[in-house]
């Protein structure tokens, strides 16, 4: 490219270039980033450069030859002189010629500046406008690459001259090739905006230098097979300048390479030149032979490591990419390239570290293939079709086999023994310590395929079932392909064996006492494997609806003596899978997670139709492979008619126990379901960004926010608003101990109910989601339920119940209507679970080390929040703890509000918000313990721990983490709401003042 034409694309990427850049992506992890490793990288390529020579430095103006070791010793201030005036030069020169050698010595200039700065971002900011520079120095050296490859006449580039290129030495004793390749790693680590060295195409170059470094011809004539190279390191335990240089280049090449590849236009930006292709053809090709040539002593160890890096430069490539990737994978068949490099996959082999490659990159394929972006649906279809699904299963199936891999540990002793031999350099990662725990939990969260009946993929059952189908031949038995079903009383006994009082059902099915250990429901991925299995035809069970909201199922938490397997493993607790983290909650939220998720909106109306719809019975279930027991199905059998008392008794019992078919809802296809909703933008998650205004001032503290029919109503002091319509409400603490109701507009008194606790005060209260139950609490320590009826046109409340067992006044009621729950809080410190529908005790928490200021029950999780002087808790609705966190270190600053959110989204249901004494409204998020999130930020956020509740020594799974503190109320915070269609978070207080905190306007969404 000529110097003129790369100064209009210049001015140009200038132009594109005037908005503030995107904040960047994280570095990709890598065993060489930051300033030290620029550092490594810097301080051979100064000292190549310096060739000696008048230590008087040089004038670039003027044109004197340069010295590098004494421009080296000059001051800052002369340098970034030098910089400035040579930058000049080359924007202003007419000589392409000029131009080039002004570049040159700007970039000289600029790397020995990089040593002097603690800052590269400042650096570039003060000399030059960054992305410009960026821009110019990623075309020059593509350029330079570019005329490399011209040269080459259309073969791959040759070691020998990439390595040239890097390392020649012009006649003013600089190394432009070093040089560029050094500026653009420090420019790719330390600024924040990558995008104008992608724009120049530098990622494209970059996968051609990588292609010829695992040439395999050049890699036998470049380089000494291992042997050889280890002995000559006996002898000098140097590598040859050379050898050293070569490993060098790698480093910063796969260095720059991962931290381009993590930008979400990285992938895009291969695909008009089929660099991309050209990647996956390298990674897959290379895979197939590169351990067996390094195990023979063709190859070093750096090649087969410098194909690993490859694999995670695809890995990030495809995980980072915006979704237009889809299509590219098509159109070249992709798939088919990665399913060839691994379709004589053995696990004694020994390759399986570059098959557990291959694996991670197809299910990045595959989970690219789950996005709504144009090309992604028929991705997934070129999977299924390529037989990627059937790889993925078996490969899952041979993972949960393989408790250790021998072979694996021998690769590994192997590969130390021969790093033994090679000086230590950036690429040292052993690429044989595999651990398969994670590719197999990345492989059971994608092996989903709603559009068959029974687990994903089952293909050699599949084929087994037709088999017995078209073999059938009973004049009296129809056919079927299925003798058992998939949904029957055993199946789901089997699952719920460890919760009362299915234990007991199971034990009554099994003749008083449980099954065979060996039997029981002990594990989840032998189950799958069982139902996966293609030598088992006759395990064709569904999930219960119990996988997808009841975590207490797994645990058992009775300690019911359920045996010892032959192995002599006691059956507890089921075993989960890795990616559960060993909490059966865990396990739930993502399973439910999954079935909340696009994917399964999208293909959901498959199952609708084999289950309730026309492919359940007719030639449609035939082709299906859907045809069960003609016994399960409505109206196939007339048991009145059957005479015999025997047959008649046989009969009933297998509909009973084996399984009835739904009732037939549909005879023509089910429609798809709609996934391109728009939800709005959860307020608690872009908190940060989140601005307020005043919508209201009352006269008295707002004790209640509700949102209804787009109108905000509040409560004051001591009054609490009535369901359904809210025009009405409720109002106590009167002189006369009396509650009375009254009309929301006009406080027209409609009824007053005097002696509800005989001589004492109503202190609380709290209404069913109907409006027909009432719950008080007063100063007497009784929660009274009472229930409204009509007498005529007189209104009264007539008492159904006095829950008694708090031993102090009632300071705080909530009432769950959904989940037929009332949770009284008290000054004892008490918080106490009953039933609203029995109206019995059902459970205390542990005491709170203070009074009990703030209750909340999630209508749609059920969890329940707990304020109690600072300390803020979160439990489940069976009362677990699941979180709980000291909210400030100021004993004064009190909880008197908590609220959650209630979304549709079911990640975003872990949002959390408390309003204080001090005015403070503090948002907060839930996260597993395990989670990154939560362990990075252990420093950051208040200590977890049990906050003095008394948890017999179980710490909660969660943490509860800060994620913005609200400060606009001058008053204590005494009311919290985040209304249905979750534009605002409302929040009120002592003084009448009603606030508003919403999303103005679209900042947030790149965050």
């Amino acid at each position: 490219m000529k110097w003129s034409t790369l100064l209009s694309k210049v001015v140009f990427a200038g132009g594109q270039q005037q908005q503030p850049p995107p904040p960047p992506s994280p570095p990709p992890e890598s065993p060489f980033h930051g300033q030290q490793a620029v550092q490594d990288l810097a301080t051979p390529r100064l000292s190549s450069a310096s060739t000696g020579g008048d230590e008087g430095g040089f004038d670039a103006a003027a044109g004197s030859s340069p010295s590098a070791a004494a421009s080296s010793a000059r001051g800052r201030n002369e340098l970034e002189s030098d910089f400035r005036r040579l930058w000049e030069e080359f924007r202003s020169s007419s000589s392409e010629k000029e131009k080039e050698r002004a570049l040159n010595l700007a970039v000289d200039v600029f790397c020995r500046l990089v040593k002097q700065y603690s800052s590269v971002a400042q650096l570039v900011t003060k000399l030059v406008e960054g992305h410009i520079f960026s821009f110019v120095i990623g075309r020059a050296f593509v350029t330079d690459v570019e005329k490399l490859r011209i040269h080459s006449k259309g073969r791959p580039l040759r070691v020998a001259d990439v390595i040239g290129f890097f390392s020649d030495t012009t006649e003013l004793g600089i190394c432009p090739g070093s040089n560029l390749l050094y500026a653009v790693e420090v420019l790719v680590t330390e600024t924040n905006d990558r995008q104008p060295l992608l724009d120049s195409g530098i990622l494209c170059c970059l996968i051609y230098i990588l292609n010829s470094l695992l040439s395999p011809n050049e890699n036998s004539t470049d380089t000494l097979p291992v042997h050889q190279e280890g002995s000559r390191n006996e002898k000098n335990k140097n590598l040859d300048p050379m050898q050293s240089r070569r490993l060098e280049i790698e480093g910063s090449v796969i260095h720059i390479m991962k931290a381009l590849a993590s930008h979400q236009s990285a992938a895009p930006s291969l695909i008009e030149d089929d660099a991309l292709q050209v990647l996956f053809h390298m990674v897959a090709n290379g895979s197939l032979s590169v351990l067996s040539q390094f195990r023979d002593g063709i190859v070093p160890l750096h090649t087969i490591q410098l194909h690993r890096h490859a694999m995670q430069v695809l890995g990030l490539l495809l995980a980072n990419d915006n979704g237009t990737s889809a299509k590219y994978i098509r159109k070249h068949q992709l798939i088919k390239v990665l399913l060839m490099a691994v379709k004589d996959f053995n696990p004694q082999s020994g390759d399986a570290a570059y098959t557990m490659g291959i694996v991670d990159l197809l299910l990045e394929c595959v989970e690219l293939s789950y996005r709504p972006e144009s090309g992604a649906i028929r991705l997934r279809e070129d999977i299924h079709n390529a037989h990627g699904y059937q790889f993925l299963v078996q490969f899952a199936l041979t993972l949960c086999s393989l408790h250790k891999n021998q072979t694996l540990q021998s690769s590994s002793k192997l590969a130390s023994e021969a790093d033994a031999s090679v000086p230590s350099h950036r690429l040292e990662q052993d690429i044989f310590s595999c651990d398969l725990s994670p590719q197999l939990s990345r492989l059971l969260d994608v092996l989903v395929n709603l559009s068959q009946i029974g687990p994903s993929e089952n293909g050699g059952g599949e084929e087994e079932f037709c088999k017995r189908y078209d073999s059938w031949d009973d004049p009296d038995v129809p056919k079927f392909h299925y003798g058992s079903h998939y949904s029957s009383a055993g199946i789901v006994l089997f699952y719920l064996l460890r919760l009362p009082p299915f234990s007991t059902e199971n034990q009554k099915l099994q003749g008083g006492q449980f099954d065979h250990a060996d039997r029981l429901f002990n594990s989840v991925k032998d189950t799958w494997v069982s139902a996966a299995g293609k030598s088992n035809t006759s395990d064709v069970k569904e999930l219960i609806p119990e996988f997808y909201y009841l975590p207490e199922f797994l645990e058992n938490r009775f300690n019911l003596d359920l045996g010892e397997k032959q192995s002599g493993e006691k059956v507890g607790d089921v075993v989960l899978p890795p990616w559960a983290k060993g909490s059966a909650r865990e396990f739930i939220r993502k399973h439910r997670e999954a079935l909340e998720s696009d994917y399964v909106s999208e293909n959901l109306h498959h199952w609708i139709d084999l289950i309730f719809g026309y492919k359940q019975r007719g030639k449609a279930a035939e082709d299906a492979v859907n045809v069960f027991y003609h016994y399960t199905y409505e109206g196939n059998v007339d048991i009145d008619a059957v005479s015999d008392p025997t047959m008649k008794a046989s009969i009933l019992a297998q509909i009973n126990h084996f399984g009835q078919t739904p009732k037939q809802l549909f005879q023509k296809p089910h429609p798809q379901r709609r996934t391109d909703r728009k939800v709005p933008p959860h307020p608690l998650r872009y908190c940060a960004y989140l601005t307020q205004q005043e919508i209201r001032k009352t006269a008295s503290s707002v004790s209640q926010i509700v949102s209804y029919n787009d109108k905000i109503l509040i409560a004051a002091v001591n009054c609490l608003l009535k369901p359904l319509t809210y025009n009405e409400y409720i109002s106590w603490g009167f002189p006369d101990r009396s509650l009375r109701i009254l009309t929301y507009d006009q406080d027209r008194l409609l009824s007053t109910h005097e002696n509800l606790h005989g001589g004492s005060q109503i202190q609380c209260t709290g209404v069913s989601h109907d409006g027909n139950i009432l719950i008080t609490g007063g100063d007497d320590g009784v929660v009274a339920v009472w229930r409204f009826v009509k007498d005529g046109i007189r209104r009264l409340l007539r008492m159904e119940k006095a829950l008694c067992a708090h031993t102090g006044k009632i300071t705080c009621v909530s009432v769950s209507q959904p989940y037929s729950l009332i949770v009284s809080g008290s000054d004892d410190c008490s918080v106490i679970l009953w039933d609203l529908t029995s109206l019995v005790f059902v459970k205390q928490l542990p005491r709170f080390p203070a009074s009990v200021s703030a209750l909340h029950v999630n209508s749609l999780t059920g969890e329940i929040l707990t304020g109690a002087g600072v300390l803020f808790a979160v439990w489940s609705i069976n009362g677990d703890c699941l979180a709980v966190v000291n909210t400030s270190q100021l004993p004064s600053d009190l909880i008197l509000s908590v609220t959650s959110a209630t979304h549709s989204d079911w990640q975003d249901t872990n949002w959390y918000v408390t309003g204080h004494q001090s005015g403070a409204v503090k948002v907060w998020k839930m996260l597993h313990c395990s989670s990154d999130e939560a362990v990075n930020s252990k420093s950051k956020s208040p200590a977890v721990s049990s906050g003095g509740l008394s948890l017999n020594g179980q710490a909660p799974e969660y943490r509860l983490l800060l994620q913005k503190v609200l400060k606009s109320h001058k008053h204590p915070v005494t009311a919290l709401c985040i209304p249905p269609d979750l534009k605002q978070l409302l929040s009120g207080d002592g003084s009448g003042h009603l606030l508003s905190w919403s999303l103005k306007d679209d900042s947030f969404k790149g965050s």
